[in-house]
């Protein structure tokens, strides 16, 4: 639940993105975020599931591919998720505050969102969202995401 009375401090990147910690010691665990305001409201008329394409491109271009991901942060107690929503993107973990892994997972997902490529897995994970949009939206003619 949300505790209007945290203190949550704010840092910023070199590159101008805010960084939101609120420290509680009492905690076990700690979920990391990096939140992207860039979702399915952004998409253009022709352009259905961008917003959703750059999350399967992120999480296709981290290293690691989807069961690997699941072994890394299931074998330190964790998870790790993506998903895109109608105002933004979140990407992040969960894992027990003091495990020998967590600055691994950090780095992991910093790396991801933020260091490389988008264009390793380009032709694929756009096939996965097409047939992803055709399955669930049928009544979309054809979308443009070239």
């Amino acid at each position: 639940m949300f505790d209007p009375y945290a203190l949550i401090q704010e840092y910023f990147l070199q590159n101008g993105v805010p960084v939101y910690v609120l420290y509680k010691p009492e905690c076990a665990f700690a979920h990391v975020d990096f939140i992207l305001n860039v979702g399915a409201h952004h998409d253009g008329a022709q352009d259905v599931g961008l917003a959703h394409f750059v999350e399967h491109m992120v999480c296709a271009n981290s290293g690691l591919d989807l069961a690997a991901s699941k072994k890394f942060f299931g074998s330190a107690g964790g998870y790790s998720s993506a998903s895109t929503y109608h105002s933004g993107t979140r990407y992040g973990f969960k894992l027990p505050v003091h495990h020998v892994r967590f600055d691994e997972a950090v780095a992991y997902w910093v790396k991801a969102v933020f260091k490389n490529r988008l264009d390793g897995f380009f032709e694929r994970e756009m096939r996965v969202i097409e047939s992803e949009i055709k399955r669930k939206y049928p009544s979309v003619a054809h979308m443009n995401m070239k």
